[in-house]
């Protein structure tokens, strides 16, 4: 049972994940497509995008 299986057969996690960059928390069903791993940082999409608009690549700047 992956992560997304588990939180909907118990229909709460305790898992939150925070954006590193703005702060929002994130949890539940989709969480694993909400935020990311971007080298050491938890990064939301919407971040993400932002941070890619300023670079042009998500490449520069984000990751090891």
């Amino acid at each position: 049972m992956d992560m997304d299986e588990e939180i909907l057969a118990l229909g709460e996690t305790a898992v939150w994940v925070e954006c590193d960059l703005c702060g929002r928390a994130f949890g539940g069903p989709g969480l694993t497509q909400a935020i990311v791993a971007a080298g050491r940082m938890n990064v939301c999409l919407d971040c993400m995008r932002t941070s890619e608009s300023k670079l042009g690549t998500s490449d520069e700047g984000m990751g090891c």
